[in-house]
């Protein structure tokens, strides 16, 4: 962790690869988001945010 709290990227290496099929349909789009939100909304209240 950084001096003003924040994660120091370059040393934990976390990352989100999304590679989505070449053409994407607007309800799988809108199903990656759903799930990308939901991980993300999982990972902050972990972190206590």
């Amino acid at each position: 962790m950084l001096s003003d709290g924040r994660y120091d990227r370059r040393k934990n290496g976390h990352h989100v690869l999304i590679a989505p099929p070449f053409i994407l349909q607007q309800s799988q789009a809108d199903e990656l988001m759903d799930k990308f939100t939901l991980a993300l909304d999982d990972t902050f209240k972990a972190l206590g945010g």
